[in-house]
């Protein structure tokens, strides 16, 4: 079963919550899309974390950006 759970990025913020629950930190899949742009899946270890139910980031999405 696929939960999905939208953000907005600020283009400052660096961590999500992630709101439901999962059993291993491979089940979440990240993606982002710029304002105009289209999706880009994000890569876990290289480009966010998985930390107390939190999605951390290395770099904030920009502003305007679907996480």
């Amino acid at each position: 079963m696929a939960i999905d759970k939208t953000y907005t990025g600020d283009g400052s913020k660096t961590t999500f919550d992630i709101t439901f629950p999962y059993l291993e930190v491979e089940d979440i899949h990240v993606a982002v899309k710029p304002s105009g742009g289209s999706y880009a899946d994000k890569v876990l270890g290289t480009d966010y974390t998985v930390s107390n139910m939190q999605v951390v980031f290395g770099s904030a999405p920009a502003n305007n950006s679907t996480v």
